[in-house]
Order: structure tokens, then C-alpha cells, then sequence
């Protein structure tokens, strides 16, 4: 699962609205405060959350390494 939230400026206004998640190699994996059903490749990812419409956004990013499953 991943979750996270922005604020804006003032600090006390929570962006509820415009927040998206994207990983460097496979693209947007989801909107909203939480996801709980991404999908990703194996190998390592920077997952981002971009809070906050055109201009006026925000970004905090993380790196994971995602294992390949046994078949």
C-alpha cells in the first residue's frame, strides 16, 4: 500500500483532491491519498506523489526496490 497527503502554502488546507503516484519506470500507479492495488515491475522504482494542480505543485519521491516474483 502507499499512502501520503500535501498541503497547500498556508499549511492548514489539505490538497485531497489532485494527488497522483508515478513511478520513473512504470507511470502513473494510482490517485487519491491511498493505493492499495499498484502493481509494479521488478527492479527499482522512484515513487513519487505529486500533489497539487499544473503550477502549483508539490512532489515528495522515494526509491524501492521490487523483488521478481518465483514462477
Amino acid at each position: 500500500n502507499l499512502s501520503g497527503h500535501g498541503f497547500y502554502d498556508d499549511g492548514k488546507t489539505a490538497e485531497t483532491d489532485a494527488l497522483e503516484w508515478v513511478s520513473d519506470r512504470d507511470g502513473t500507479i494510482g490517485q487519491g491519498a491511498l493505493v492499495t492495488s499498484a502493481v509494479l515491475s521488478p527492479g527499482r522504482h522512484q515513487i513519487s506523489l505529486i500533489a497539487g494542480l499544473p503550477g502549483v505543485q508539490s512532489t515528495a519521491s522515494i526509491q524501492i526496490e521490487v523483488l521478481p516474483t518465483d514462477s
